[in-house]
């Protein structure tokens, strides 16, 4: 999959991995890792472990992440597919 998202494209080395929660449960797990470059200049690895919901409408996921003591809530689209996805 990919998408467009201005916060995202701001980093150059991204790996992200999707997969399925335990249980009967359709909630599902989005793990980011990627790569961000330091105030002084330094590059390190950072990653992220989100939950991520259906949302209300078909094409629309919820996704929660505690980052740094906040949490942040993202709302996310699936706009188009490609036929043989």
């Amino acid at each position: 999959a990919c998408g467009a998202n201005v916060a995202y494209d701001q980093f150059s080395d991204q790996n992200q991995l999707f997969y399925p929660g335990k249980g009967k449960t359709t909630d599902l797990w989005y793990d980011p890792v990627f790569k961000v470059k330091t105030l002084d200049g330094r590059s390190v690895w950072a990653k992220r472990h989100y939950k991520v919901r259906r949302g209300d409408v078909p094409g629309r996921y919820l996704f929660s992440v505690l980052d740094n003591g906040v949490t942040s809530n993202e709302r996310w689209n699936i706009v188009a597919a490609a036929e043989d996805l």
